[in-house]
């Protein structure tokens, strides 16, 4: 039995919307808890960050928090090295603005403090990322003003507490939900400004430089949304999307796509040509036209 064009679009549309309920169903079944409330970025201007947690350095080197600070405001980075998402937006965007400042440079006009949240994460590794940094940076004595730690959940906590930023950490499945944006902080350790996401103003953050220099609190960030990390162990957690799953679902769809249009399109090619046989053995029949294609 031969279908029609209309009946393949019909096969074709149900096998989609059959696609669909699959692809709903195991992204569904992939997805992990809802954690949007584990995660936020509060604005504690004025707040003072805790001096006395004990971080390590790149060296392993066990130092209080405010060891590192001094006579210059301080950009606070809280990320994880090994993120593969928000992160690395994060990075690429402090370092649009770092390097936007022709004058003041990291280690004289200001310091930066990246410290990670991931407990299981080692000096070794805040080593390797300083210095990956350090060469896109290039600029001298900028080695002694950007520092790169580590240290245990609580310490960091405390840190991460102080200053509004909200982060979960499961340590069984290894899960790590946390938001993006820097904070600058007063040489006394009170936080000055916020810049949030990803993408930061270079005239923006000189002035809040400026500002916390000189003890100043800056105003509140008014973005209305708030950009965010979701990362798990792919062998023992759930993803909120499991990307190689989307990817597998969405290639079956294409070809599914693919082969019903070449099915359709060679059924209509087939039909148009049997309709074109009909037409001259019609008119051969009715002695129009000879077997040789001639007018009669």
């Amino acid at each position: 039995m031969r279908l029609s064009t209309g009946a393949w679009w019909g096969l074709g549309t149900a096998a989609a919307i059959g696609l669909t309920v699959w692809f709903g169903t195991i992204l569904k079944r992939d997805q992990g808890p809802n954690l949007n409330k584990e995660m936020a970025f509060d604005q504690k201007l004025g707040a003072q960050v805790p001096m006395d947690a004990m971080l390590r350095n790149e060296e392993g080197k066990e130092v209080a928090f405010g060891s590192l600070f001094g006579e210059r405001p301080v950009a606070l980075m809280l990320v994880f090295y090994q993120c593969k998402g928000t992160c690395l937006l994060e990075f690429e965007g402090a370092m649009k603005i770092f390097r936007a400042l022709r004058v003041d440079d990291i280690g004289k006009s200001y310091d930066v403090v990246t410290v990670s949240i991931h407990p299981r994460e080692t000096p070794e590794l805040a080593l390797a990322k300083k210095n990956q940094y350090l060469s896109l940076y290039n600029r001298r004595g900028s080695e002694a003003g950007w520092h790169f730690m580590t240290g245990d959940e609580d310490q960091v906590r405390k840190i991460a507490d102080s200053v509004g930023f909200k982060y979960y950490y499961n340590p069984d499945k290894d899960q790590i939900v946390h938001p993006t944006g820097l904070v600058v902080l007063t040489p006394e350790g009170r936080a000055s400004r916020y810049f949030l996401g990803t993408e930061y103003s270079s005239v923006l953050f000189r002035d809040s430089l400026v500002a916390a220099r000189a003890n100043a609190i800056g105003p509140m960030e008014q973005r209305t949304f708030l950009m965010g990390c979701f990362q798990y162990d792919p062998l023992t957690g759930k993803t909120r999307l499991h990307v190689w799953r989307a990817l597998q679902l969405t290639g079956a769809a294409t070809i599914i796509a693919l082969i019903s249009s070449i099915l359709v399109m060679n059924r209509r090619y087939s039909r148009s040509r049997q309709d074109g046989l009909n037409i001259r053995l019609r008119e051969i029949s009715q002695g129009k036209e000879d077997s040789t294609g001639r007018e009669a």
